[in-house]
């Protein structure tokens, strides 16, 4: 479960996956991939500290701090929670 994701070369650091499931509260990280691939996300924009993108719907953005991720949508799922599915997304895409 340790695994480590590769997300984009320009994020400052790659996520692990149990840091992705923490943030979402999940413990399986089959499920969470089997959602995650179902995502398409377009207009993908990375800086130093932040990734943005949109899907057909929401618009997802990730905040890289020195000790933790933020992460924000517009989706639903989002309202309330910081991390959805769609941030986790885009930290693998």
């Amino acid at each position: 479960m340790n695994d480590v994701v590769s997300p984009y070369r320009h994020l400052p650091a790659q996520i692990p996956n149990d840091k992705i499931l923490r943030l979402l509260g999940q413990q399986d990280w089959r499920a969470v991939q089997e959602q995650i691939e179902r995502i398409v996300l377009k207009q993908v924009e990375i800086e130093s500290n932040c990734a943005r993108a949109r899907s057909d719907k929401y618009k997802v953005q990730i905040r890289f701090r020195s000790d933790h991720l933020e992460g924000e949508c517009d989706c639903p799922e989002s309202d309330g929670f910081e991390f959805c599915i769609h941030c986790a997304a885009l930290c693998v895409q």
